[in-house]
């Protein structure tokens, strides 16, 4: 993803420590409707804005919590402007501060898209190599191996992961790191096989190869991998934000 960086005070980060776009307005002309994961405390929710900026307008969103972790946001001005974006705000010691900004449509019109905010410029920009990884023989969940997969893709059986595939594998391309991916392969099973090199659980290596691919998902839908788009590999900075598996597992099973 291009990152939209800014920095944050230690407080603000223990308040809210995860935003993202979970479905994103499908077109141009209609009036804003999007969902947003959110990881924050609850008492922050009242401090925070969530707004669509236009190049001529903007307008601030009904907020309504479908759960813990996910908002839908509406409002009620047409989408007109291809590069619109979520703004969102935090007031803190009576000030506002923009802690997340990202892109409204879905990933088929304009550029790509804005990640959160706690995440660096630094690692979209470096042309580090990683390795493709052995895989390992984990099995999926009961309920998610077959929620976060390709479209064209079989369900996942533990029994279906392959052998360790060779390092070779792993193309530069334009100067960035590229995972390998061959199109067939869920998110889960590409999230198991990444996940043992990158020392996280695959909820963290899912989340995080979701995050830093949103041209690879139809509508931003974590369900919806394309086959043969090029996956960027994770940033360090993006794959330090889902460290902690059970957070990442939580937001997965939000999307």
């Amino acid at each position: 993803m291009t990152i939209f960086c800014v920095m944050l005070s230690g407080s603000l980060l223990a308040q809210v420590t995860h935003i993202s776009v979970n479905k994103m307005v499908p077109q141009l002309g209609g009036a804003p409707s999007l969902r947003v994961n959110i990881i924050a405390a609850p008492e922050t929710l009242a401090n925070l804005e969530f707004e669509i900026r236009q190049s001529h307008t903007q307008e601030q969103l009904l907020v309504q919590p479908l759960n813990q972790f996910l908002l839908q946001l509406s409002g009620k001005q047409a989408i007109k402007d291809a590069q619109a974006r979520l703004i969102v705000r935090h007031q803190q010691d009576g000030q506002w501060r923009v802690i997340h900004e990202s892109k409204v449509l879905s990933s088929d019109f304009g550029a790509t898209s804005q990640s959160d905010v706690t995440q660096s410029k630094v690692g979209e920009q470096n042309s580090v190599i990683t390795a493709v990884p052995a895989v390992t023989q984990e099995s999926a969940p009961s309920q998610h191996s077959n929620e976060a997969k390709s479209p064209t893709a079989a369900p996942l059986k533990a029994a279906q992961i392959s052998l360790p595939r060779s390092p070779q594998s792993t193309a530069r391309a334009q100067g960035k790191c590229r995972l390998n991916f061959d199109g067939k392969e869920t998110l889960w099973r590409l999230g198991v096989r990444y996940a043992k090199s990158w020392g996280m659980s695959p909820y963290g290596a899912i989340m995080a190869i979701f995050e830093a691919n949103p041209h690879a998902f139809t509508n931003g839908n974590i369900n919806g991998l394309k086959a043969g788009v090029r996956l960027i590999c994770p940033s360090m900075q993006l794959r330090k934000k889902f460290a902690q598996g059970q957070q990442a597992r939580a937001i997965f099973e939000a999307l």
